[in-house]
């Protein structure tokens, strides 16, 4: 597990031109998740800094969405997303929305997984208490969540079932950034954790490639 500090979440924008950006120098394809939300912006911002060429090589698949109100896609068009597909930068099927009616197709395997984590370290709509159901085959790769802990209440999300088939060999950048995330992060290396408390635990203690960006530098509580 690495960890980047950065003095402010601006500097997200750039790692993630970068990393992007040297893949698409070695791949002639490459496959993001990408959270939907705030952290987001950053992401997107970065990734519209590449090339019309490796742009083009780019598939986003945005890990979780809202069933009502504000849509997590939305959150995307408006920090960029939306401009680059009407300036044909990129087209509207380089985006992938969440469905369970809907799955991934058999090639779809993440090179790069961008997921903020909540202050109760939930990632995409997994919540504390969820793992034992959403990690079970049974449950499928992407599910309905009916009962988000989270306004709105139903969602769809990848489920770390999902995340196990799609993202096994993926860099994973978990972010937590601003001051509410600092018990989240304190709960890193804390053994007494795991998925079913802090749901990005899930990465860590199955050994995923995890990279930790945050912008919270002070000593942890």
């Amino acid at each position: 597990m690495r960890e980047i500090v950065i003095s402010h979440a601006d500097e997200l924008q750039s790692l993630v031109r970068d990393t992007i950006g040297l893949l698409c120098s070695k791949q002639q394809a490459v496959r993001i998740a990408v959270p939907g939300g705030r952290s987001v912006a950053f992401v997107i911002k970065g990734l519209l800094e590449l090339s019309d060429d490796d742009l083009k090589k780019v598939q986003l698949y945005l890990v979780d969405e809202r069933l009502s109100g504000q849509r997590n896609v939305d959150t995307l068009l408006d920090a960029g997303l939306g401009e680059a597909f009407q300036n044909d930068r990129m087209a509207r099927t380089q985006l992938f929305v969440p469905d369970p009616t809907n799955g991934f197709d058999e090639g779809d395997l993440f090179d790069l997984v961008y997921l903020g984590v909540g202050e109760d370290g939930h990632v995409a709509s997994l919540f504390p208490d969820s793992y034992s159901e959403l990690s079970q085959p049974v449950t499928g790769e992407i599910a309905l969540i009916s009962n988000s802990v989270k306004p709105p209440p139903e969602r769809h999300t990848v489920t770390f079932y999902g995340f196990e088939k799609r993202a096994r060999n993926a860099t994973i950048y978990l972010l937590f950034l601003g001051e509410s995330k600092r018990y989240a992060l304190s709960k890193l290396t804390d053994q007494n954790e795991s998925a079913m408390t802090f749901p990005y635990r899930f990465f860590i203690d199955n050994q995923y490639d995890v990279c930790v960006v945050t912008d919270l530098k002070e000593q942890r509580r």
